[in-house]
């Protein structure tokens, strides 16, 4: 193997056109080995808003000053895109060794209920508690579910009353919540509203 001049300590300004073309140098002849991201020079916040816009989990920067350092530094952050609405708990997975282990969620397409993930994180062991008592008394007493459900795993059903603040990072390409994570009950005498999937479009 070829060993030639090391990149680690240029930097992503004033030298980063250095150390991209040593990288396309090295790498002539061997085009999808490696991918280099190219650099967008714009007001953060906007290009935020506009990955968050596009259902993106968020954007990267770095320092462009710094040389590269391995490990955890600071110089390199992650941004992520955080969302929060509400969804209807429609069931939820039973547990050995807790209340459960995750909750069901669904939201409105037009006047009819969609099945949208679950979520198992966010829970304190009181809330996990407290959230089963209530879902004991909201049993579902039909045999169709509440919502269309393909999947095979074993779920308890329960009527969708109660509503969840869940956050969330982005949706799924087939629909699911990704990263959820629950935040606490939202009270319907406080305007508490279900998410529409209609308003996506």
């Amino acid at each position: 193997m070829k060993r030639g001049p090391s990149a680690a300590s240029l930097g992503c300004s004033a030298r980063g056109g250095a150390r991209r073309h040593l990288l396309e140098d090295a790498l002539h002849g061997q085009e999808g080995a490696i991918r280099l991201s190219e650099e967008i020079d714009a007001d953060p916040r906007e290009l935020l808003d506009h990955a968050c816009r596009l259902g993106l989990e968020g954007i990267v920067g770095k320092d462009r000053d710094s040389s590269y350092r391995s490990g955890r530094n600071g110089d390199w952050v992650k941004i992520k895109c955080v969302q929060s609405e509400g969804f209807f708990i429609v069931g939820y997975e039973p547990s050995s060794s807790s209340p459960f282990s995750s909750l069901l969620l669904a939201a409105y397409r037009s006047d009819q209920l969609e099945y949208v993930g679950s979520v198992g994180t966010g829970f304190t062991a009181r809330q996990a508690s407290e959230l089963r008592s209530m879902m004991d008394r909201l049993t579902w007493k039909r045999k169709t579910p509440p919502v269309p459900y393909e999947d095979k795993r074993n779920v308890v059903w329960i009527a969708p009353t109660l509503i969840a603040e869940i956050e969330y990072r982005a949706w799924t390409t087939n629909r699911q919540l990704r990263h959820a994570s629950f935040k606490g009950l939202r009270e319907r005498q406080d305007n508490a509203e279900v998410y529409r999937l209609d308003s996506e479009n």
